[in-house]
């Protein structure tokens, strides 16, 4: 009944739960072994939106620095060093590190080449944009972004400067805000009703917001450059005309609502984001959207005892479904039993122990990414059929709710 209820607070000042991990084989693995036919490679960098003013910083002309890190296909007999998980941890704060050596990937090796070109003689591939959870570094999606790309995507994931718990960016430059308004920390958050905490981020937050879609179209802007210009990495190997978003917690909301601002984007996936009142909310997309759920009670989290779970609840329902009814693209809710929030993350995946009573996070990422594939080649590759969000074949975890226009059948 709650499960809508899942980002409210994560959304607010997002840290890895201690009490919500799981159990797992070697390091090298909780990222995935099952792989598409594409070996991959990545490369990440900072771009300087010359357009745009920090909003987050009082200091003049300081612009919108966005981070990114992409990953893609490569070529079978490639050459390369194999990228770390996290290449430089001293980018982020403190609790990033902490985070990374107390669950032993500090060190981590990915399965992907960095700095190595991406597959030639081949057509463009189609793009995924990856939008990061609150508070969290852009490349904690891993378990997504380079499976997908494993399958035949440019995927890249694009780094919102505020709310992705960095302190500087890869040049030396540091990163001190001091012009948006301070996310409650979380003693403030105990003492506050869910109910208090979901009207704040809507009423102070939209801006924000709005700065997310517009780092992503940013982002967009920058790939069209790259694949027209002949010196670069990308050069003519990005199918501009087949781009898709999704992302995980405020990523995910972040994701539909760019399918409202930016016709680019064709298709658009939510991995348990509360929306938060964000304009697609009241107007609908025209786009393929993809609203994937855990069944993690909000109010069993933070022991929420003044607000009415079941009005709250009610509330945020109804703006679901009223967003649902206003578009005109296929739409699917995807609900996974016995799931929690972090476990649409990588943030569950590099922990040792379950949480009580979900089901194992390697699963659950399976899952997610089974389902995202789906999603994507369908709507972006012209797949012809939707074996599991249609229900002709299912996990045993999975729900899905869908509705397709008849002129789109």
């Amino acid at each position: 009944m709650n499960r809508t209820l899942t980002a409210t607070f994560l959304a607010v000042a997002y840290l890895p739960l201690t009490s919500i991990v799981c159990a797992q084989p070697a390091p090298q693995d909780w990222l995935g072994t099952e792989y598409g036919p594409y070996r991959t490679g990545t490369v990440s960098g900072v771009w300087t939106d010359q357009n745009r003013e920090e909003l987050t910083t009082s200091y003049y002309g300081d612009k919108r620095r966005v981070m990114f890190q992409a990953w893609f296909p490569i070529r079978e007999n490639q050459a390369g060093q194999p990228a770390r998980y996290v290449e430089d941890s001293s980018l982020f704060q403190s609790w990033v590190h902490d985070w990374l050596q107390d669950r032993d990937i500090l060190d981590l090796q990915t399965r992907s080449l960095k700095n190595v070109p991406v597959m030639p003689f081949t057509e463009p591939f189609p793009v995924l944009l990856y939008s990061h959870g609150a508070n969290s570094p852009i490349f904690t999606g891993t378990a997504q972004t380079e499976f997908l790309a494993s399958h035949g995507y440019f995927v890249i994931s694009v780094g919102h400067t505020d709310d992705g718990a960095m302190t500087r960016f890869s040049d030396g430059t540091r990163y001190q805000p001091d012009e948006h308004p301070e996310m409650p920390d979380d003693p403030d958050v105990m003492n506050r009703s869910q109910e208090e905490i979901y009207n704040w981020q809507k009423e102070n937050l939209q801006d924000m917001y709005d700065w997310h879609v517009r780092d992503l179209s940013f982002a967009l802007d920058q790939l069209e450059v790259l694949n027209r210009s002949s010196g670069s990495l990308f050069y003519a190997r990005i199918d501009m005309n087949r781009v898709g978003a999704f992302g995980w917690s405020r990523g995910g909301a972040t994701s539909l609502q760019a399918t409202l601002d930016d016709s680019r984007i064709k298709a658009a996936a939510n991995l348990d984001g509360s929306m938060n009142g964000r304009p697609v909310e009241f107007a609908g997309s025209t786009r393929p959207l993809l609203l994937m759920e855990s069944t993690e009670s909000l109010f069993d989290l933070i022991g929420d005892s003044e607000s009415d779970p079941e009005e709250l609840s009610a509330s945020m329902e109804s703006d679901l479904w009223r967003m649902f009814r206003l578009s005109t693209g296929a739409w699917y809710r995807a609900i996974i039993n016995n799931s929690v929030h972090d476990q649409f993350s990588d943030f569950a995946l590099s922990s040792p122990v379950t949480p009580q009573g979900a089901a194992g996070s390697l699963r659950i990422r399976d899952i997610t990414n089974a389902v995202l594939l789906e999603f994507f080649d369908h709507h972006l590759k012209n797949e012809p059929t939707l074996p599991l969000l249609s229900g002709e074949s299912s996990f045993q975890e999975l729900q899905v709710i869908r509705e397709i226009p008849q002129s789109l059948d």
